[in-house]
């Protein structure tokens, strides 16, 4: 029994606590990994590029902003950054460019979702 209580213990604590979003242009998506110490990734979520219908800047705080990727359809956003207002403008500007006006390369719809 406390074997497998310590397995679990120790998978759990080895998978990372640090989320980055990867964006690949490529296939047209966006992916939600976690890291972990050894640098192995897990992929938690999956978005295509067309499940987003428009990107904002929020307030979060004092002097403090979000960029948000919002879905179509549903209403849900997706969180991407917080910083100050002009390291968020940048990064606005290039994912405004690159995400949402581009054509993207894949040929299949749009997944929620895929968690792994």
């Amino acid at each position: 029994m406390f074997a497998v209580i310590g397995y679990f213990l120790i998978n759990y604590a080895s998978h990372g606590r640090v989320v980055e979003f990867q964006i690949d242009q490529n296939s047209g998506e966006i992916r939600v990994v976690t890291l972990n110490r050894t640098g192995t990734s897990r992929i938690i979520a999956r978005y295509g590029f067309d499940a987003f219908c428009d990107i904002a800047i929020n307030p979060c705080g004092p002097e403090k902003v979000a960029l948000v990727l919002k879905q179509s359809g549903n209403g849900d956003a997706l969180v991407i950054a917080q910083g100050t207002e002009p390291q968020i403008g940048a990064l606005y500007a290039r994912l405004d460019r690159d995400l949402l006006r581009a054509k993207s390369s894949r040929h299949y719809e749009a997944v929620r979702p895929v968690f792994g």
